[in-house]
């Protein structure tokens, strides 16, 4: 009887090392997967623009759907507050809607 029981706590305490010994080298693998694969770039989304004068503000909408992007009273403004709401996003206006809105540059 005696022998069982030393069997059984033997046989326990052998696969549990076993089991996280396994565990250890799985776990291993996973994170040099993860550090040897490169991060994804940030896909850079294109959004057409229409800008409105009002009086002295500036605003700007979606072309597809009017939704309000931002508002400013300069180009640099405009160019600050629509790159701190939107990140990784870039915004196409027509010229002649920066003409209208005085926000073109003279050449």
């Amino acid at each position: 009887m005696e022998y069982f029981l030393i069997g059984m706590i033997a046989g326990i305490i052998c696969g549990w090392l076993i089991l996280r010994a396994l565990i250890n080298h799985k776990m291993k693998m996973v994170l040099d997967s993860i550090a040897n694969s490169p991060l994804p770039e940030p896909q850079l989304k294109v959004v057409d623009i229409d800008l409105v004068k009002i009086k002295d503000r500036v605003y700007a909408y979606d072309r597809k759907d009017q939704s309000f992007l931002g508002h400013a009273t300069t180009k640099d403004e405009m160019i600050a507050d629509l790159r701190k709401r939107f990140p990784n996003t870039s915004f196409m206006a027509k010229t002649s809607n920066l003409k209208e809105v005085e926000f073109h540059d003279p050449v």
